[in-house]
């Protein structure tokens, strides 16, 4: 191999380290995302029950219209 081919080669190795090293930061950053978004869904399904149980508890919503929904995701 020639010296202007080990070079060239250099350069091609370093642009890919530096691609492999800016995708590793999106997908940090995706994944940091993910896990916000689930905290967010965690905290809005707990909600949801804790409003649910507070209509089943005061009548506004009867136990047999709630037993329809827990078949459902």
């Amino acid at each position: 191999m020639s010296t202007a081919e080990i070079v060239g080669l250099g350069g091609k190795i370093e642009a890919l380290t530096t691609r492999v090293g800016d995708l590793e930061k999106a997908i940090t950053a995706l994944m940091a995302r993910t896990l916000r978004h689930d905290k967010v869904l965690r905290w809005l399904k707990t909600l949801g029950l804790v409003l649910l149980g507070a209509a089943v508890g005061s009548g506004m919503v009867q136990i047999n219209d709630v037993v329809g929904l827990m078949g459902t995701p």
